[in-house]
């Protein structure tokens, strides 16, 4: 079948997160040690960091998983959708391929979702397939491996057509 799984890949992003966090605690030293108490600011240094380090992690590290199976199109990324999110085939309109701005049209990265009713796992740059649904709803899936994703989505809707 197929099995992918992705992590958010933007270097440029944990570059910036990095940047963000050397900033802030320079200016968290400077801030809290002209306050004199050293408890306090040792404190203050230790809960920013561990919630820095938390929040890299759940951004950066989680991977999102996508694997095509006789069911469906599964999706599972945690902590949003902690067990297999399933795209039953018989609820599968169509599917294509589509080149995805993850700011432009979903404002970001991660599990994102539009007022337009299309929901996205959202992991890099550029290469997605768009799932369009009976419902008018879409989703659509970044992928490294769009091709391959395509052909074996393409082939599953077409032995659905053929025996449904």
């Amino acid at each position: 079948m197929f099995f992918e799984r992705q992590k958010l890949g933007a270097p440029q992003l944990r570059l910036l997160y990095l940047a963000v966090t050397v900033v802030s605690s320079i200016v968290m030293l400077i801030t809290t040690s002209q306050e004199g108490d050293r408890i306090t600011m040792i404190w203050t240094m230790a809960i920013f960091l561990l919630f820095m380090v938390g929040t890299y992690y759940l951004v950066f590290e989680i991977p999102a998983f996508t694997r095509i199976t006789q069911r469906g199109v599964e999706i599972k990324y945690r902590p949003w959708i902690w067990n297999w999110k399933v795209i039953a085939w018989h609820d599968i309109k169509s599917v294509e391929k589509e080149n995805v701005d993850p700011l432009g049209d979903f404002g970001g990265w991660g599990y994102r979702f539009t007022f337009q009713g299309k929901r996205g796992i959202i992991m890099g740059n550029a290469d997605a397939v768009k799932i369009d649904l009976k419902s008018g709803k879409q989703f659509v899936v970044t992928t490294n491996r769009k091709a391959e994703l395509l052909r074996i989505v393409s082939q599953f809707l077409n032995e659905d057509e053929l025996n449904g």
